[in-house]
């Protein structure tokens, strides 16, 4: 094989992963599951994808990732779609079946990766070019790589990012509506990766503050999951309806058309039409099995 016969083989080469309908599976996946993203992170790239749209939606979530150190929610690429003109539906998927995806996508970036330096060593040996010996850094680099999660390890001497991670934590907290309790916790208020138990008498207004604080998230971009074991999960819905209307039972209930009508408003003007911020469950006592699936109500 002379010269131009390589160049042509290595223009001819594929250039991307050509996974076919794993690649919509791939963003489906990223999205529910940060360790998944994670570990495509340091090795995928946008080039690798056929699909034009689907390119460009992963290196603006990878972009996103890499400002805010948070991912974003189904519902902010869903905006970023229908603002960007991207065409992708986010499809159905199954948490269960990421690792196979993730070792598929990892398996065909490293043997492309391989077939090219291949290709390139070649040229390189034949015109005993003095490159080899970086040639031979790129092809240990390749060897090395892994289907490892490295990013979910925190470098403490890293300290760029700590705190960079450690700013957006502090910009993202929010205030628990009393401005006393405020002061005493870090930051000034509740922020993410935080477990946070609300102990109280009867009637001391716990659910109803709970509801005040998921609300607040909920309208922020977030996802809330709320379950119940002592009060039916219709009653809980109004109390949502109540903190985000800022209106009594009494009130909602009196005049029904309008309340359906301003949920869906804010539904419409919070882009929620997709992706449902919301879920509620009642379980009464004896009744929660971890065989539960995941109701199919929507907001």
């Amino acid at each position: 094989m002379d010269q131009d016969q390589l160049k042509s083989v290595i223009e001819k080469a594929p250039k991307t992963l050509q996974l076919g309908q794993l690649e919509s599976q791939v963003i489906a996946l990223a999205l529910e599951n940060k360790g998944f993203f994670l570990k495509l992170l340091g090795f995928l790239q946008p080039t690798h994808f056929d699909t034009p749209d689907y390119s460009q939606i992963w290196g603006w979530m990878t972009s996103f990732y890499n400002s805010a150190h948070v991912l974003p929610t189904r519902a902010i690429v869903e905006h970023a779609c229908s603002q960007s003109d991207w065409h992708f539906s986010i499809p159905p998927v199954n948490i269960r079946e990421s690792e196979y995806v993730g070792q598929e996508v990892f398996r065909v970036v490293r043997r492309q990766q391989l077939e090219q330096f291949l290709i390139r060593l070649i040229m390189l040996t034949r015109e005993n070019d003095p490159e080899l010996d970086e040639a031979y850094a790129e092809f240990s680099k390749i060897r090395n790589m892994r289907y490892e999660n490295l990013q979910d390890w925190l470098n403490y001497f890293d300290v760029d990012t700590r705190y960079a991670r450690l700013q957006h934590f502090w910009d993202s907290r929010l205030s628990t509506g009393f401005p006393t309790l405020d002061l005493m916790l870090p930051g000034n208020g509740l922020g993410p990766k935080e477990m946070v138990a609300i102990m109280g008498p009867p009637g001391a207004g716990k659910t109803l503050w709970l509801i005040n604080i998921a609300a607040r998230i909920m309208l922020r971009g977030q996802q809330v999951l709320h379950l119940t074991r002592e009060v039916s999960e219709d009653i809980v819905g109004l109390r949502y309806d109540c903190a985000i209307l800022n209106g009594s039972a009494t009130e909602l209930l009196g005049d029904t058309p309008a309340t359906i009508d301003r949920l869906k408003t804010l539904r419409r003007n919070f882009g929620f039409d997709s992706e449902n911020p919301l879920w509620i469950r009642e379980y009464p006592t004896g009744t929660a099995k971890i065989s539960r699936r995941r109701p199919t109500i929507s907001f």
